[in-house]
């Protein structure tokens, strides 16, 4: 099934989808400013679900949804990853990997309740990193860091 949805804006240059479960809502998300959309499967427009530049998100990338109703959002550049609440807009958690040098670009939820960012260096000789906030079925706790494994260039860490 194709479906087509306008995005409000006329910079919001959308990237990431999350199709929100047993239900027919999505969200989408704008690399320029953070903006994330949520819109119907069954209608052709969108609505502004978290305005963009709130809490810090400037830009977004990749973005999921779990079953509990968790919105979880990797942020760009920002080196932050969101969670919010998808019945009631409210932001659950924040966090920051301390670090200015990579991308957080993509979300991936694994089997045991885990969201998987994938963060992109930008220097683009080093290895990628995968940065696991913590598990969506705990109590969002600290971040772990789980570095891909095989040896990395030389050169700073």
């Amino acid at each position: 099934m194709l479906i087509r949805s306008t995005v409000p804006g006329d910079k919001t240059d959308p990237e990431g989808t999350a199709r929100q479960h047993a239900t027919p809502c999505f969200c989408a998300g704008s690399t320029t400013d953070g903006t994330i959309c949520r819109g119907d499967v069954h209608q052709s427009g969108t609505t502004v679900f978290v305005p963009g530049s709130e809490d810090g998100r400037t830009s977004m990338a990749g973005m999921k949804t779990d079953r509990a109703g968790r919105l979880i959002v990797a942020s760009g550049a920002t080196g932050k990853v969101f969670v919010y609440n998808t019945r009631t807009r409210a932001q659950l958690h924040v966090f920051a990997t301390g670090r200015t040098d990579a991308f957080l670009n993509d979300t991936a939820l694994v089997p045991n309740g885990d969201a998987c960012i994938l963060q992109v260096d930008v220097d683009l000789n080093s290895t990628p990193t995968t940065t696991t906030p913590a598990s969506t079925t705990t109590d969002w706790s600290s971040p772990t860091d789980r570095r891909a494994p095989g040896p990395r260039p030389p050169g700073p860490r």
